[in-house]
């Protein structure tokens, strides 16, 4: 993991770079880290419910955790995700003209989408 961290690090693109992410198969983990927040944390794939009956959930990428931030996910809620997009378009200067509207929009997206089951496709829900 640290040498695919340095790898990352060697090809990042200064201010441009606002995250980092490694995949570990073996040991089903996400590993991330932001520019915001540099400490390495993960996401045990293990403990996320990933059935169509869990509940989404989210986490603030850039808040100051440590290790394993799976207990840490919140419900997803559309005034939290619009607060998120709010607070990251107006932060990246090349996103600030985007329209409120379009914001809206976008953190309503989550809202659009269905859950297909693992059977395959035509088992939505």
């Amino acid at each position: 993991m640290r040498s695919a961290f340095a790898l990352l690090a060697d090809v990042a693109q200064g201010e441009f770079t606002q995250w980092s992410i490694v995949y570990d198969l073996r040991e089903r983990r996400a590993y991330f880290r932001t520019r915001l927040a540099p400490q390495v944390r993960w996401l045990d794939l293990d403990a996320l419910g990933l059935s169509c009956d869990t509940p989404v959930q989210v986490l603030d990428i850039h808040a100051a955790h440590e290790g394993d931030v799976s207990p840490r996910l919140g419900p997803y809620d559309y005034d939290h995700n619009l607060g998120l997009v709010r607070a990251a378009f107006t932060k990246t200067p090349f996103l600030r003209a985007v329209p409120l509207k379009a914001r809206e929009q976008l953190a309503r997206y989550p809202q659009t989408t269905t859950c297909a089951a693992a059977g395959g496709r035509g088992s939505e829900k």
